[in-house]
Order: structure tokens, then C-alpha cells, then sequence
């Protein structure tokens, strides 16, 4: 059943891990995905997996710290499609390492991707969103943003911005007909996640605890936006926090 015909969908960071899977479950679902990131290859092949399966996808390479990219991102899913419902903010980028060891050019970076990109989007895509009265905006975050502690802890500063954002463009497109939902990943198998643990110190506690467990996949993530993109018009879910059953 395509629950989500005609929906047109904007996914950053959809070059791997949740972004891409986001992106598929969309498609799988008769959404219309325009998938951005950095990494045109990448997209390619995920264009090219969607209209294999007779999905509908554009891939449109995009640098969200670069203001005028977004902007020409919005532009050319206009042009591609005619309007926008959906945007999920997923792209970002993680690093890990104690507070006093850190380097400021990753801060940076952390934070124009993490912050700045998610601002850009919103600022860029949200008011054509807005036009059709209805819609929904997804934002990537984490359970960083919920719990903070070493040894990612500007990692985390990043998703607690990233979760006030949400909060408070929910409050201001709620009553506009635009749901906003934050979906709070644990521990999840991408490219981040893996880097984490194998860059603990000597010594160092996993922030993940001591207990093993299986990690989530990206597609676990993917089934939890598409669950919010599925709802009725009029039913919000403002929050979904997700962890594996033993990430206590």
C-alpha cells in the first residue's frame, strides 16, 4: 500500500546510514525523495536503487553549511515537482574526544553541519512547505541531545541546539498545519556510531555503558519517519526517542 503518493520529500544526508534508508522507505511508500548531501555518487546510486524498484527520486548535491546551496536546493525540487511536503534534516556529522583535547576547526564544523545546516533547511524549505498548509518537517537529533557526557560532548551540544530548534519551530508552525517531529536515534549502526567506540581511550567507559548490545540499523530509523509521515492529518508526533532494548 503507498501510503505516501504524491508526497514530495526532501532528505539531507541522504548519501548513507539513516539518510539513505529514510530515503528508500519514502520511495517504497510512493513518496517522490529528493536526496541531497556532499557525496554525488552516492546519491547516484540511491537515484539509481529507487527507479529500479519504480520509485520516484532526484538527486541534488548540497553542502547545507553553504546557504546558497540550500536555497537552490528548494528551488530545484520546485522545479523537479512543483511543491514540497516533507523535509527530513538528517545530514550531520559527529566527533568525539574529550573537551580539553578538542580541536576548534571540528567544533566548527560540527556546528555549522549540525546547527547552522538544520537552520538553513528549515529557513529554506519550511515556508514552501507552509504553502500548502499541511506538512511535515523531521529532524535527525539523539539521545546526545538528551544526555550529555564524554567523550562526545560537543557532539552533544549540537543535538541539544538541534532539539530546542524543533521545539520551537513546532510552536511556531503547529497551529499552520506543519508537524514537527524530532526522532532521537540510540545507538545505530552507521559511519558515526562505530567511530565512537573505536576511538575510546585506554580505560575509557563507552559512553554506550559496559553491557554489549546490538546497535539499531539505520532502516529500524527509516520505519520510525516513515510510522510519523503515516499518520493522520491531524495527529502529531512531536518526539520519538529510540534505543536497542539493552542501551539502557
Amino acid at each position: 500500500m503507498n501510503n505516501l503518493d504524491g508526497n514530495v520529500a526532501i532528505v539531507t544526508g541522504a548519501s548513507s546510514g539513516i539518510g539513505y534508508a529514510t530515503a528508500l522507505a519514502i520511495a517504497e511508500r510512493g513518496g517522490k525523495v529528493v536526496v541531497s548531501a556532499r557525496r554525488e555518487d552516492r546519491l547516484n546510486e540511491l537515484v539509481k536503487n529507487i527507479t529500479a524498484k519504480g520509485g520516484h527520486a532526484l538527486a541534488v548535491p548540497c553542502d547545507i553549511t553553504d546557504w546558497s546551496q540550500v536555497e537552490a536546493l528548494a528551488q530545484k525540487t520546485l522545479a523537479a515537482y512543483g511543491h514540497i511536503d516533507t523535509l527530513v534534516a538528517n545530514a550531520g556529522v559527529g566527533i568525539v574526544g574529550p573537551l580539553l583535547h578538542g580541536n576548534p576547526e571540528d567544533w566548527k564544523v560540527a556546528f555549522e553541519t549540525n546547527v547552522l545546516g538544520v537552520l538553513y533547511s528549515i529557513k529554506a524549505i519550511v515556508p514552501h512547505i507552509l504553502e500548502r498548509e499541511k506538512g511535515d518537517v523531521i529532524i535527525l537529533s539523539s539521545i546526545a541531545g538528551r544526555v550529555a557526557g564524554s567523550p562526545f560532548g560537543v557532539y552533544s551540544a549540537t543535538k541539544y541546539a538541534v532539539n530546542a530548534i524543533g521545539e520551537t519551530l513546532r510552536k511556531e508552525v503547529g497551529k499552520q498545519g506543519i508537524r514537527v517531529t524530532l526522532v532521537e536515534p540510540g545507538g545505530t549502526t552507521t559511519e558515526f556510531i562505530p567511530s565512537i567506540i573505536d576511538n575510546l581511550a585506554p580505560g575509557q567507559e563507552s559512553p554506550f555503558g559496559n553491557a554489549p548490545f546490538t546497535r539499531l540499523q539505520p532502516e529500524d530509523i527509516a520505519r520510525a519517519v516513515a510510522f510519523v509521515l503515516e499518520q493522520p492529518p491531524n495527529v502529531s508526533v512531536n518526539e520519538i526517542m529510540i534505543k536497542p532494548v539493552h542501551q539502557v
